[in-house]
């Protein structure tokens, strides 16, 4: 049996939590905000024909002018040693807590290609969009956060240095439709559905410590000894993160 199937069965079972990644938060955030800044309707979309994506909203009679942002790739960023110990800890911050456990979410920072395409009735409503990606790139981009659990995520959207302008059609004898063209760049994470599990401590006495180097992340960690009851428990604990048993 694989491990997805595994997973699977588990959570029919009622075995494993999970919660729906954080990538999704940020297309809807991302969608709000290009909406809000852009002045007009941008819609996410996976679709790689983007003649499709304009007919679908076409069919639904949305006004001009709109918009579609489709997801082209994931990029892991160049400090790998930051991203594998993060996917490797979890968000610290807890998603879900009762009196004897607490769930995290192992998540990884990954940068985000788009592209984005908007569609006008007008060659000045092209200008007016184009304006807006012109200062939003100058000035550092299109920020907003993410709450996911207890957690806050900052997202930036950069857009590209380069915005192809369609030619004004001097023919005014019927609606032109005018197709402006350009690329975002995300700076967002990702994250794994299932839930770590995590028991909570009530009562930790330190009976000693010790400092090392954790060899899966590199990071500086400090070796405690506790008691909790009659036996005592060792725990490794990253400076930065909470004490796990």
């Amino acid at each position: 049996m694989s491990n997805n199937t595994a997973i699977s069965e588990a959570e029919k079972l009622g075995l494993i939590k999970t919660v729906e990644p954080v990538e999704h938060f940020i297309a809807n955030g991302l969608e709000t905000v290009l909406t809000q800044k852009l002045g007009c309707r941008i819609s996410m979309s996976s679709a790689s024909d983007g003649n499709k994506t304009a007919n679908d909203h076409h069919s639904k009679q949305l006004k001009y002018p709109f918009g579609v942002a489709t997801l082209l790739s994931y990029t892991i960023p160049a400090d790998k040693g930051n991203a594998r110990a993060t996917a490797l800890r979890g968000e610290l911050a807890v998603v879900e807590i009762n009196t004897k456990k607490s769930f995290v979410v192992k998540y990884a920072p990954v940068t985000m290609e788009y592209d984005l395409e908007v569609r006008c009735n007008s060659h000045g409503s092209v200008l007016d969009v184009a304006r807006r990606l012109v200062f939003a790139r100058v000035l550092s981009g299109f920020i907003f956060n993410v709450q996911y659990g207890k957690h806050s995520f900052g997202i930036k959207a950069i857009p590209a240095d380069s915005i192809s302008i369609p030619q004004r059609n001097a023919e005014i004898t019927e609606v032109q439709e005018y197709v402006l063209k350009t690329s975002l760049t995300v700076h967002g994470f990702v994250s794994l559905p299932e839930l770590m599990e995590q028991q909570i401590a009530e009562t930790l006495n330190i009976v000693g410590q010790l400092s090392e180097l954790d060899p899966e992340t590199g990071d500086n960690r400090i070796i405690y000894s506790t008691s909790t009851a009659p036996n005592t428990t060792h725990l490794r604990v990253s400076p930065s993160t909470m004490i796990r048993r």
